[in-house]
């Protein structure tokens, strides 16, 4: 039980995820370019 207490939190990178989300879309994006004209 010590080492959990001695362990440090899980901390979250919103910036680091944003820019992995924004790379994936841009990629997406580029493989499938008429997605992005298609309407629902």
């Amino acid at each position: 039980m010590v080492v959990n207490l001695l362990r440090e939190r899980y901390r979250v990178d919103l910036a680091g995820l944003q820019a992995a989300c924004e790379a994936n879309y841009a990629r997406l994006m580029r493989l499938l370019p008429d997605m992005r004209n298609e309407q629902r």
